[in-house]
């Protein structure tokens, strides 16, 4: 994914861009209730 601030390529599921520090707006429970992220 790219950081909508900056452009920049991201690992996807961050949570913050690792070159300007932008949020990216990710929410976590959404993704996790939807079952696209799993709890370990």
């Amino acid at each position: 994914m790219y950081c909508k601030q900056c452009g920049k390529e991201i690992n996807d599921g961050s949570s913050y861009c690792s070159y300007c520090g932008s949020g990216t707006g990710i929410n976590w429970m959404t993704m996790f209730l939807a079952g696209t992220i799993s709890l370990r």
